[in-house]
């Protein structure tokens, strides 16, 4: 489900525009949507097909359902990792770069997670990112 509900709903435009955004950087040319960033990130092997799942679990389109399926199975932990391992993939490549969050307090759990390993991570992997993370709620990051 596309809805605000799911999880990583609030990222879902930024890494999708981070997406784009890093395929037409090295691509030299237009890239309209995220489905042809994400063709041409792995025809490229700038990600992985695992990456591009691993993407799928923030912009479902990019990637099968069936396949997605396959990451319910891993602990959030876990899984929260690998989503940020293909994210620092794409930000690596744009850096420097600014994401700026501001959630009206329906930042899910899962979102805040990624956030917190994106923030941890990014000081030594991507130096010359910013992230800006506005919010009415205080985070509530579940542990696993």
């Amino acid at each position: 489900s596309l809805d605000s509900f799911t999880s990583f709903f609030p990222l879902r435009q930024i890494v999708s525009a981070a997406m784009i955004k890093c395929a037409m950087l090295t691509a030299g040319r237009e890239i309209d949507n995220e489905v042809s960033a994400a063709n041409y990130l792995v025809d490229e092997n700038i990600f992985k097909k695992t990456d591009r799942v691993n993407i799928g679990s923030i912009v479902p389109t990019v990637a099968d359902e069936q396949l997605l399926s396959l990451l319910s199975g891993l602990n959030p932990k876990a899984r929260t990792r690998t989503i940020v391992d293909s994210l620092m993939k794409i930000l690596k490549l744009l850096q420097p770069f600014m994401i700026i969050l501001e959630g009206d307090g329906d930042i899910d759990p899962s979102s805040w997670s990624l956030l917190a390993e994106l923030m941890q991570r990014a000081s030594a992997e991507c130096p010359q990112i910013m992230l800006i993370v506005s919010s009415r709620d205080s985070p509530t990051i579940t542990s696993a």
